[in-house]
């Protein structure tokens, strides 16, 4: 269980450094294809750290590591990281940078008119967006859900890879 609260951390520390760089640099507001990358990026290193931990959490174990016990370890591995970047989300969006969702939400108007998108559908987009700051503003309980969701599942397929039983198990080919 250390490893995947150690790799945890690392997740979630990754994705505190990943929202802050894409602050400075400003690409969180530069387009649409900004807030995508960013988006990829932490999926990608929430994944790595998930099979990070669930590896040395095998290794540790002389090599063997059971279904149940991968899919916990990756869980609360996911689990410390999205808490961690919840807890930054919720600094960034309400103190450094409180404008972000306003911003966007100019942008994408500003987008949706240039392609001649009717005005009653862009207001949809608009309120959509303000919706998602007022989630992270409160911490969102759909938002919490969706999280501990895609952590349930990802854990899932990791641990479906990575589980491997005992070799002890095996009888020897002859």
């Amino acid at each position: 269980m250390k490893h995947s609260v150690k790799f945890g951390i690392i997740g979630g520390l990754s994705a505190v450094v990943i929202t802050v760089l894409f602050y400075v640099t400003g690409l969180n507001l530069s387009s649409m294809l900004g807030a995508a990358i960013s988006g990829l990026l932490m999926m990608v290193v929430f994944g790595v750290v998930a099979v990070m931990s669930v590896k040395e959490e095998r290794a540790a174990n002389g090599g063997a590591i059971t279904l149940k016990s991968a899919f916990v370890n990756g869980f609360v591995c996911l689990f410390v990281g999205f808490f961690i970047s919840s807890i930054y989300s919720y600094i960034h969006y309400n103190f450094v940078e409180p404008e972000f969702f306003d911003k966007l939400a100019e942008m994408l108007a500003t987008k949706l008119a240039e392609y001649q998108v009717p005005a009653d559908k862009i207001e949809q987009q608009v309120n959509d967006i303000l919706k998602k700051k007022e989630s992270i503003s409160t911490f969102d309980y759909k938002s919490t859900l969706g999280g501990l969701a895609f952590a349930a599942i990802y854990s899932l397929i990791v641990a479906a890879i990575l589980k491997k039983e005992k070799m002890d198990d095996y009888a020897p080919i002859s």
